[in-house]
């Protein structure tokens, strides 16, 4: 082992542009940390119900008849969220056919979805702290069957983070700034 090149990285070491080229990576990779513990523990986005762990909807849907329950849907997290119904079986087979899915907003009795059992689109948006009370109501569409229809699914409420549109411009902007400032170091440093 040869220690040629070893005064060289010691003055490459007390480099004032080396030394901020390393805090700046330390700065990054200390940020990416806090964003992904923050994450992971549920406090940017946190969705909560009332009935967890209990049965939405009642075992089966007679033929032509209607079930319906209600719970409420909070966010807890951070960030305003987007949600979702995703209807399963609990084994994973196929969803029952000639069904309905309708889902109503108590709060002002709009409708957020109706039409077949299956997953929805976003349904709508929470903000931080806010709640909703929701109505999910399971129709059969086939008043001919002749035994009813076994409706124990369980209900997922997908949520993903929904900040606004206006959000996106401010990490442009500060992007764009440090760019620029980058640019502008680069070019006085010549």
């Amino acid at each position: 082992m040869s220690l040629q090149g070893a005064p060289a990285l010691l003055a490459n070491a007390r480099d004032p542009k080396t030394a901020r080229s390393w805090i700046a990576v330390g700065i990054a990779v200390l940020v990416l940390l806090v964003v992904g513990l923050l994450t992971l523990s549920h406090v940017l986005v946190n969705i909560d119900n009332n009935k967890e762990g209990k049965a939405l909807l009642a075992g089966t849907v007679s033929p032509g008849d209607s079930i319906s329950g209600d719970l409420v849907l909070t966010n807890r997290g951070l960030l305003p969220i987007a949600y979702s119904l995703d209807p399963l079986e609990p084994d994973g087979s196929r969803l029952p056919a000639r069904l309905q899915l309708t889902v109503q907003r108590l709060d002002d009795g709009a409708y957020l979805y109706q039409g077949p059992l299956k997953a929805t689109p976003t349904l709508d948006t929470l903000y931080p702290g806010q709640a909703t009370h929701l109505k999910v109501s399971v129709t059969s569409l086939d008043s001919k069957q002749s035994a009813a229809i076994p409706v124990s699914l369980t209900y997922y409420w997908p949520a993903r983070p929904a900040p606004p549109w206006w959000w996106w411009l401010v990490a442009i902007l500060f992007c764009a700034l440090l760019l620029g400032y980058g640019f502008y170091r680069g070019r006085r440093a010549r």
